[in-house]
């Protein structure tokens, strides 16, 4: 379906960003459980990125800025994996991550299917979430928006990381005394 000026060809970047964001929602827990695999994620995720851009005929400022917000994304992810250390907590991070993610593209296909309001322009996408966010920083002359959502998703990761660090090492204090 997705080779070199076919006619879907143009969508190959949207179409492998989104499933990179997507599929790491649903696997975060296992395929960023440490730092090292995470790294192995991140590093392999951009050639295909590439590709898909070299497929799309993109811009290499295109899919660049789209795989730097990926990888963004599986450095937030990967630090709540950390955080999360039981089954129950992977289950709710796994679904929370999976609605933030995954939710936005099927809003906002519903809200342009249902709601008659016509055509959205590429700023007012940045509102459904991590891939739609990607796709309004991918489109040739859409404003630089959508950051503010990854920096809070990294943010309260940093937070919950150092939490949990700060927590270890009383917990680890109080048995050793």
């Amino acid at each position: 379906m997705l080779w070199a000026r076919s006619p879907g060809g143009g969508l190959s970047l949207f179409i492998m960003l989104g499933v990179q964001i997507g599929a790491a929602a649903l696997l975060f827990p296992l395929l960023l459980a440490n730092w090292r695999v995470g790294l192995i994620a991140m590093v392999t995720a951009w050639p295909f990125a590439e590709l898909a851009g070299f497929l799309a005929d993109a811009e290499s400022r295109q899919w660049v800025a789209g795989e730097l917000y990926v990888s963004v994304w599986l450095v937030s992810l990967y630090l709540w994996a950390t955080v999360l250390r039981n089954s129950w907590g992977m289950i709710f991070g796994t679904a929370l991550a999976a609605m933030i993610s995954l939710g936005g593209p099927v809003l906002w296909y519903l809200r342009s299917e249902f709601a008659n309001r016509g055509r959205m322009d590429s700023g007012s996408l940045a509102m459904f979430g991590p891939i739609m966010r990607t796709f309004s920083l991918i489109i040739p002359g859409s404003p630089n928006t959508g950051w503010e959502m990854m920096g809070i998703v990294l943010a309260t990761g940093v937070i919950a990381k150092s939490v949990t660090h700060v927590h270890d090492e009383h917990c680890r204090d109080k048995l050793s005394t």
